[in-house]
């Protein structure tokens, strides 16, 4: 499966991770909020501390 960072977590990004979380994927997320991308932890994802550490190693990259 495809490593992606999701960047924006929130009324329409946090579904977007939570379903590609789902499907197998590995998902770093990051919002300038952090707390909206902290929730979705507990769905697998990664959170990242900045938009360069989430895209780092990605093979996609999702905005919101």
């Amino acid at each position: 499966m495809a490593k992606i960072a999701f960047l924006g977590t929130g009324n329409m990004g946090a579904p977007m991770s939570r379903r590609l979380l789902e499907g197998g994927h590995e998902v770093t997320v990051w919002n300038r909020s952090a707390e909206k991308a902290k929730a979705l932890e507990k769905n697998g994802a990664k959170v990242a501390g900045s938009i360069a550490q989430a895209v780092a190693s990605a093979d996609a990259i999702f905005t919101m």
